[in-house]
């Protein structure tokens, strides 16, 4: 089952590529959105390297459509970035599907992290279509410039979560909204040929110079946050 499954990731791969899909990948990269949006990093006007790649929420990808998409853009991602360490994690994955992961050159986590993934290097979290809480997860668990600063993340569009009718709980505690505009640069990914698969997707960055001058005016914005108790469209419910 196992290889049945890698050898159909690979397929999509291909096809992805034969319809433009390396493209698009070497696009997120080069182009306006990782690669650019990675240039804030220290070393500010030299390519930066990513260390590391965290996946959460592909989904079943041995079933869906979507969820197959998702995994094999990773993959050409993971080909063009070269990152030491690269993990995926979905609580809903099956054993055949984490065999398959692992034989395509991910790390699967023995526990479920809910998005509580701190990192001290320059890191990717490819997370397409997950909960607001998931993300806000991830930049709870790096709040601060230093951490912040080497995250880039692509997912749903942190902008039209701010659109959004929220709480006013959520908006104290929620650290998508708490970020605001100012401090995040949001590009939107590049359209694919199966773009249900990545509507709403954007890459985010979180530039050092940005984080530190929301410092110089509130010293008390960086100091530890409420609990993000808030509702979620995500079925990782474990509390954190």
């Amino acid at each position: 089952v196992k290889m049945i499954v890698c050898d159909h990731v690979k397929r999509v791969m291909d096809g992805m590529q034969a319809s433009g899909g390396d493209r698009e990948a070497e696009n997120v990269r080069q182009g306006s959105s990782i690669a650019g949006n990675l240039a804030h990093m220290e070393g500010e006007g030299e390519r930066t390297k990513i260390s590391r790649m965290v996946c959460y929420g592909i989904g079943n990808f041995s079933v869906s459509a979507s969820s197959l998409l998702q995994i094999s853009l990773a993959l050409l991602l993971k080909d063009f970035l070269h990152p030491p360490s690269s993990s995926l994690f979905d609580p809903v994955m099956t054993g055949a599907e984490r065999q398959a992961a692992e034989s395509l050159g991910f790390t699967i986590p023995q526990e479920d992290e809910v998005g509580l993934c701190t990192t001290d290097s320059d890191s990717l979290f490819f997370m397409p279509h997950c909960g607001r809480r998931l993300y806000s997860n991830v930049l709870r668990a790096n709040w601060g410039p230093g951490n912040l600063s080497r995250l880039v993340v692509i997912g749903n569009s942190f902008g039209a979560y701010r659109m959004r009718n929220l709480s006013t709980d959520v908006r104290t505690s929620c650290c998508v909204e708490k970020l605001g505009e100012e401090m995040v640069v949001e590009t939107l990914l590049p359209k694919h040929v199966e773009e249900n698969s990545f509507i709403d997707t954007s890459v985010h960055s979180f530039p050092l110079k940005k984080l530190l001058l929301r410092e110089q005016h509130d010293k008390e914005f960086w100091r530890e946050l409420a609990a993000d108790v808030g509702g979620d469209d995500h079925s990782w419910t474990r509390s954190m």
